[in-house]
């Protein structure tokens, strides 16, 4: 039996080993390359979701005056776990910028995203399910929503963090990084 109890032992220390708890780092304020989808960097989104080197569907367009263009990040079920939306907020009954801006504001948990950038923005929601929205001066705007937190990790921080990473191309004037092909 005494045997036994350092195979038990072993298999134990093992089995820790493997076992990772998600990074601590701060999501970058700066995206850089690689991106898993136009304009999404994938360092950020894998600090997001806790996922590394996701599946991902990137619809839509960039090119319309009216556009819509998404980036979904799934998990191993091919569920969404974290969008990535750029639109313009005409047409969408939303009202002018600033008046979207300020019911943002006045929403459950409303937190003001930082960025140097035109325009404004919140993360809003439950704790465990929090999305983010920068609004540009000229009615673009970015929507992060992330489907739920990866435990240890402040999802409100981390969602403003993302949000500030992609405003240079949302209402920044930079060109959308392209994803690179896989």
């Amino acid at each position: 039996m005494r045997g036994s109890g350092v195979l038990a032992a072993s298999a134990v220390a093992v089995v820790v080993a493997g076992c990772s708890a998600p990074s601590t780092d701060p999501v970058p304020v700066e995206a850089e390359a690689p991106f898993v989808c136009d304009g999404v960097p994938a360092r950020g989104a894998e600090l997001l979701t806790g996922i590394e080197d996701p599946e991902v569907e990137q619809t839509g367009e960039r090119e319309s005056e009216f556009w819509t263009f998404r980036c979904a990040v799934l998990d191993g079920d091919g569920d969404t776990v974290l969008s990535v939306l750029w639109q313009t907020i005409e047409g969408h009954g939303w009202g002018a910028p600033q008046e979207y801006r300020d019911e943002l504001s006045e929403t459950q948990n409303a937190v003001a995203i930082e960025a140097d950038a035109p325009g404004g923005g919140y993360v809003t929601g439950p704790a465990r399910r929090p999305n983010g929205r920068w609004v540009c001066d000229d009615s673009r705007m970015v929507h992060v929503e992330l489907f739920e937190t990866v435990e240890g990790r402040d999802g409100f921080e981390d969602v403003a963090r993302f949000v500030e990473s992609l405003v240079p191309w949302t209402c920044g004037g930079e060109e959308f990084p392209e994803a690179e092909e896989s």
